[in-house]
């Protein structure tokens, strides 16, 4: 599956997403790459055509403070995704899930793309939330639930 099918399906369709967790390892990762790219892009061109300014790091060129600038943004994501995939395990407990934490590790990755993209927006409109990391969890632990929830209860065996 393409990662812009993944990234539609992600604002859309948690149902779909769900099944995302049986995705190799390899998927959400290239997928936490490419939505903090996307989230970046502003970024870009705001800084190419003179209406943002990277945080200067020294006397390194701006590609390079870009390239430091999306390392930084996409190791925090990881964090990001990490915390919520063990919160994601005590939600799996509530709602008796059979899954795994590599599951709601790679489901994390997906639920984490509306919020990212609020954030980004209202950053990019130039509005500074009070607790905007509290908010985006917070968002992020709804629909994280909201996709666990999709998940079928496993089944009982009656020998």
């Amino acid at each position: 599956m393409k990662l812009s099918q993944q990234f539609l399906y992600s604002l859309y369709s948690f149902k779909r997403v769900s099944a995302f967790r049986m995705l190799k390892v390899g998927k959400p990762i290239g997928y936490l790459f490419f939505l903090t790219l996307l989230t970046m892009i502003p970024v870009l061109l705001g800084v190419i055509f003179g209406t943002r300014s990277t945080a200067s790091i020294g006397a390194l060129p701006l590609p390079v403070e870009l390239i430091i600038l999306y390392v930084i943004s996409t190791s925090i994501k990881f964090f990001d995704v990490s915390i919520l995939a063990f919160i994601g395990l005590g939600i799996n407990a509530y709602l008796k899930r059979n899954i795994q934490y590599r599951h709601t590790w790679a489901l994390s990755a997906y639920a984490i793309t509306i919020p990212t993209l609020l954030l980004a927006i209202v950053e990019n409109f130039g509005f500074i939330l009070a607790g905007d990391y509290v908010i985006y969890m917070a968002i992020s632990t709804i629909i994280l639930y909201v996709i666990l929830q999709s998940i079928p209860k496993p089944k009982h065996r009656t020998t």
